[in-house]
């Protein structure tokens, strides 16, 4: 069967040459092989999230050289195919923290004052869990959101008496955020990078993924009289390997964002589509680029099981771990379905930080909620073709 396919397709490809019809049927050979071997077959088509809107309440208190603190967070996320994912979120954070000076601290809106002088630096233990559901009624959505104002402890107990509907996925992660800061008259700097690892389950599909995730944030703000200057950076990258109901891998996704000014801010695997992502924006732009790499192919599971062996049992960096990385990016880069997105953003926050350190003890809290929210502006796919196309489908109810 497989071989009258590649004969009447090949057929199909000759007397449309020159025209758009080859790269059709390219398209459609490669996803009749994916399908005989049992692959990934629609990753290429997998929905676009188009609008999201984001809620996070967040608190904290330090105590001498300790810190504590939590933080709540709703997502609404509206996808191409109709459907809208609503997903909470608990977080804990416990560490030490050590400060000198007086510092306060007052956000309202995309705008602040700071007072004060201090130099902070932080180790901090993080934890979340999280639950998404899937539904395709805004209202029902609506509805949702306003009962997800409670408790981790009494949403479990509402889920277990059935009087809410089983979440669709659940994740669990844990982490270690570390940072620094200063801030004197008018100028604030800050850096911090936070790694977590963790898994999620689907409860429809009974698949599981596990994950590990690096962010680096910086900001930088300087005022004197009527100029000023600020600027912030945030990067995203996240590794995880999905696996299907039996144990069996079936998805390498590497994923990665950031903010976007210029095109030189892409990474490299989606500099060819540049323009299909050059869209005009409101506000701050954000790029999300998404490659997946289907381990139901045998040469791409080799390639992802070396991988995964060194990420499980880390050895010093020598010439053949160097090799291992380069092979999978090299095959990423070579078959890897890529998804590649722009975002026009917002954020707001609103809340007050204060505090008093002397001689490294430091007493004070925060309080703070932030409201952030993105609208796709440009959208396009590498196939499993290698052939780039705009997402006109996304981009239909963006």
């Amino acid at each position: 069967m497989l071989l009258l396919v590649v004969v009447v397709l090949g057929a199909a490809g000759i007397a449309a040459e020159g025209s758009a019809i080859p790269q059709s049927v390219d398209h459609q050979l490669e996803r009749a092989l994916c399908i005989v071997r049992g692959g990934e077959c629609q990753q290429d088509l997998a929905p676009c999230s188009v609008d999201t809107g984001r809620r996070e309440t967040a608190a904290s208190a330090r105590i001498l050289v300790f810190k504590v603190g939590g933080d709540k967070t709703i997502v609404r996320d509206e996808r191409s195919d109709g459907t809208i994912a609503i997903t909470v979120a608990y977080g804990k954070q416990t560490g030490f923290e050590l400060a000198q000076g007086v510092h306060l601290a007052v956000s309202f809106g995309r705008g602040g004052i700071g007072l004060g002088g201090e130099l902070t630096a932080s180790a901090v233990a993080s934890t979340e869990h999280g639950y998404t559901w899937i539904v395709r009624d805004p209202k029902a959505a609506d509805a949702l959101v306003r009962r997800l104002g409670v408790s981790r402890r009494a949403l479990e107990s509402e889920v277990a008496s059935g009087h809410l509907q089983v979440p669709a996925l659940r994740y669990d992660q844990g982490g270690f955020l570390v940072s620094g800061g200063a801030s004197r008259g008018k100028g604030t700097i800050e850096l911090s990078s936070a790694d977590v690892s963790g898994s999620r389950i689907d409860a429809t599909t009974g698949r599981r993924t596990l994950y590990v995730q690096r962010t680096v944030d910086g900001a930088l703000s300087l005022t004197g009289g009527p100029v000023g200057l600020t600027g912030s950076q945030r990067s995203r990258e996240r590794y995880a390997i999905t696996f299907d109901r039996s144990g069996r891998p079936v998805d390498l996704m590497v994923m990665t964002t950031g903010r976007y000014r210029v095109s030189m801010d892409l990474p490299a695997r989606v500099q060819p589509a540049v323009g299909l992502l050059s869209a005009p924006t409101g506000r701050s732009r954000m790029y999300v680029e998404e490659t997946h790499l289907d381990l139901t192919d045998p040469e791409s599971l080799r390639v992802a099981e070396a991988f995964m062996d060194q990420v499980r049992h880390p050895r010093p960096v020598d010439a053949a771990a160097v090799a291992i990385a380069a092979a999978l990016r090299h095959r990423l880069d070579a078959v890897g379905i890529v998804h590649a997105r722009t975002y026009d953003a917002d954020e707001r926050r609103y809340g007050a930080d204060g505090s008093i350190g002397v001689e490294g003890i430091r007493i004070g809290g925060q309080f703070s909620r932030t409201v952030e929210e993105s609208h796709l502006v440009a959208a396009t796919t590498r196939g499993i073709d290698g052939v780039w196309r705009k997402r006109t489908d996304c981009l239909a109810l963006a």
